[in-house]
């Protein structure tokens, strides 16, 4: 470990002090400046729901009348009709349906 001597610790000490200062002139508030005022109260506006994307589980499970007590069930169910419509792999389908097991 590098000895230093009492001149580089003294500056250093006094480096740490200014910086000091200089942190307390941008933090301390200062009496001449008003503080801000509060924003305006924005009058309450009906905000509408989100709308939902097409093919979340919440809007296909809506569409089917909350049959499916989990939201991607009704996901799965599309994606399995369709892969079946365009000839897809058995045994992609079979995996699908056992995550709805």
């Amino acid at each position: 470990m590098p000895a230093f001597s009492q001149n580089e610790i003294n500056e250093a000490k006094r480096r740490v002090e200014d910086m000091r200062r200089r942190s307390r002139n941008y933090t301390e508030e200062r009496p001449h400046e008003p503080p801000p005022p509060p924003p305006p109260a924005k009058p309450e506006i009906e905000q509408k729901p989100s709308a939902q994307p097409l093919l979340s589980g919440g809007f296909l499970n809506g569409l089917l009348g909350g049959v499916f007590e989990n939201e991607d069930t009704p996901i799965i169910l599309l994606l399995i009709l369709i892969l079946r419509k365009e000839h897809a792999d058995n045994s992609l389908i079979l995996a699908l349906l056992y995550i709805l097991l």
